[in-house]
């Protein structure tokens, strides 16, 4: 079995290396191979056929062994560098297609791999590490919907970081929405995409509040709550996550000034 991997390797190496030079003429299958797209556990699977200097790949997503596979398909090309470029799309069974590029290296073939949706990680040769299955795609008309004012802000806000030094503890004395006003310099160092930053009430999001920016945010952030909130005393934080990607590595706030709140009645 090792041999036969091997000598697979060997086939597709050699073949890719052939791009740059004489084509072969006829169709020539070069063998199976299969990658996992970490840190997500789908793990595309592809046969390699060369013909002339064109590498077609063939196969399927697997979905993390979902009953229904994604059908996909795309090209291998060889580049300058040695390298190897796969562009291919993987169409799910909701009939939105992922469209995928990965670079590998000739040495071990594994590399790395980005979606159209921001996503990114590892692409792994023969993984089969656990994990989550990989965000589904975002359809044509949910891209285009995304557009509307406010509509690109997660349905559900789920903070990977609060800035907690700059939290503070406000009384109010009458029931009413809070409008609450904070001028804050933060950031959350995300693997990739926007960033998201917002004010909370008693640690729940004020979705009203949403930024966003591809780094640091400095400046004023104002959200109002959607609920009438009863008198007493109230914790008013600022929080972040990452727009397109789980992964962050760690925040930081600068600096922040003291809370403005005005209770609507």
């Amino acid at each position: 079995m090792r041999a036969r991997l091997i000598q697979h390797l060997v086939h597709l190496a050699v073949a890719l290396a052939l791009c740059l030079g004489a084509s072969v003429v006829h169709a020539q299958p070069l063998g199976v191979f299969r990658w996992q797209t970490q840190p997500y556990c789908n793990v595309v699977t592809f046969a390699v056929v060369q013909q002339g200097s064109i590498y077609t790949l063939t196969g399927t997503d697997d979905l993390c062994g979902a009953p229904q596979a994604a059908p996909a398909n795309g090209t291998a090309a060889l580049n300058p560098d040695g390298s190897i470029s796969l562009g291919f799309s993987a169409v799910t069974p909701a009939g939105v297609a992922a469209h995928i590029h990965a670079n590998i290296a000739l040495a071990g073939f594994s590399g790395t791999w980005r979606d159209a949706d921001g996503y990114s990680g590892v692409f792994q040769f023969n993984g089969s590490a656990a994990g989550s299955p990989r965000p589904a795609p975002v359809s044509p008309a949910t891209a285009g919907a995304l557009a509307g004012p406010g509509l690109a802000i997660p349905e559900m806000l789920v903070p990977q970081t609060a800035f907690n030094p700059i939290a503070e503890t406000i009384t109010t004395t009458v029931p009413g929405q809070l409008q609450v006003t904070k001028f804050v310099s933060a950031t959350i160092n995300c693997a990739s995409g926007f960033r998201l930053y917002y004010l909370t009430v008693n640690g729940f999001p004020l979705r009203s509040s949403v930024v966003f920016i591809s780094g640091t945010w400095i400046g004023q952030i104002t959200g109002t709550t959607d609920a009438i909130i009863q008198p007493g005393a109230h914790v008013i934080g600022v929080s972040a996550q990452c727009a397109v990607s789980t992964a962050y590595f760690g925040s930081n706030v600068v600096l922040a000034t003291s809370s403005s709140v005005v209770v609507i009645p």
